[in-house]
C-alpha cells in the first residue's frame, strides 16, 4: 500500500561481495536480519543435515533471473536479559547487489505447539527453483504425527504456494477480521478492493484505532490475487480450529466478480498452510 505500509518491503542491504560460503551467510543474517523485531546474537546454519535436507543453497525463489539463498538454521536472540535460540528458515532475496529477507508465517515456524515445520530440498518446476516445505503435526492428545508438504516460491519479497492448477474466479474484494482472544491479539477489520481502495477499523491491540480509507499498491492486491488463486480457497473447508482454547479467530471472506464469495472461519489460524501465509500478509497490512 502506498499510503504508508513500508514495512511490506524488507530493507535493502547493500552488499558488496557476494556471499560463498555459510560463513559468510551466518555473518551478514546477524549483521542484517532481524528475528522479526529482535536482533541475532549469532546464527548457526545446520551442517548435521542428510543429504535429502538443503540447509545452504543457492536458487532463484523468485524468478528474477538473479541469485538468492535458502538458509536453515539455529539463531540466538536476546529477549529482554535471556538468550532464547530459535529454529528458522531464511530465504534471501537478492538483485546481485542487495538482499532481503522473506519471513515465512510466524505461526507455522513457531507459534503452533504441536507443529515442525523445515525445507527439504530446491528443486525445479519447468526450470524455476521452487523449495520443499516438510510440516509434521504431533496430533493433540496423541502420539501419532502427521506429516505434509508444500511447494513454495516467493512473489512480491512474500511466499506462495505453487500450483499447477491455480483458480480463475476473478476477485472483487477481500474482507478479513479478526476476534479478541485470551489476551493481546490484534482486533481490527481489513476490505480490500479491486479498484485498490481500503477499509481499515482499528479495534483493539492495534498501532492505529478508528476507520481509515486507504490505497492499496497494485503489486500488493496482485500478490493476494495470484496467493489466493494458487490455494483456490473456494475449495476449501468453511471452518477450521485447533485443539486448544483461548486462541484468536479470523473471518475471510472472498468475493468474485461473477457474484459468488467464500467465506472460512478459521479458529487458531492455521487452517492450511497457505491460509496461514494469507492471514500473515494480512496482519501486516495493518500496519500503516
Amino acid at each position: 500500500m502506498k499510503y504508508a505500509l513500508f514495512f511490506l518491503f524488507f530493507p535493502l542491504i547493500s552488499f558488496a561481495q557476494p556471499i560463498k560460503t555459510k560463513a559468510e551467510a551466518e555473518n551478514f543474517i546477524v549483521k542484517h536480519f532481524k528475528y522479526y523485531e529482535y536482533r541475532y546474537e549469532r546464527f548457526e546454519i545446520d551442517t548435521n543435515r542428510s543429504a535429502m535436507y538443503d540447509t545452504f543453497k543457492e536458487g532463484d525463489f523468485d524468478h528474477d533471473g538473479q541469485k538468492d539463498f535458502l538458509v536453515s538454521g539455529i539463531g540466538t536472540i536476546k529477549v529482554r536479559k535471556d538468550n532464547s535460540e530459535q529454529k528458522e528458515i531464511i530465504i534471501f532475496i537478492g538483485n546481485g547487489r542487495t538482499f532481503r529477507k522473506a519471513n515465512l508465517p510466524y505461526r507455522f515456524m513457531h507459534g503452533l505447539r504441536f507443529s515442525n515445520l523445515e525445507p527439504i530440498k530446491v528443486f525445479q518446476i519447468e526450470k524455476k527453483d521452487y523449495i520443499l516445505i516438510k510440516r509434521s503435526d504431533i496430533e493433540f492428545g496423541r502420539d501419532s504425527v502427521k506429516v505434509f508438504y508444500d511447494t513454495i516460491f516467493v512473489r512480491n519479497d512474500h511466499l506462495i504456494p505453487f500450483s499447477d492448477n491455480p483458480s480463475t474466479k476473478e476477485i472483487k474484494r477481500i474482507d478479513f477480521k479478526t476476534s479478541h482472544c485470551f489476551g493481546s491479539c490484534p482486533v481490527f477489520e481489513l476490505n480490500i478492493n479491486s479498484n485498490l481502495y481500503v477499509e481499515y477499523n482499528g479495534i483493539e491491540y492495534v498501532d492505529k484505532k478508528g476507520n481509515y480509507q486507504l490505497r492499496i499498491d497494485k503489486k500488493d492486491w496482485d500478490y493476494l490475487v495470484n496467493l489466493i488463486q494458487n490455494i483456490r480457497v473456494e475449495d476449501l473447508q468453511e471452518s477450521y480450529s485447533v485443539n486448544w482454547t483461548d486462541d484468536q479467530t479470523t473471518y475471510l471472506t472472498v468475493h468474485y466478480k461473477d457474484g459468488s464469495k467464500k467465506s472460512i472461519e478459521d479458529y487458531g489460524m492455521v487452517g492450511t498452510f497457505g491460509l496461514s501465509i494469507l492471514y500473515n500478509f494480512m496482519f501486516e497490512l495493518r500496519k500503516f
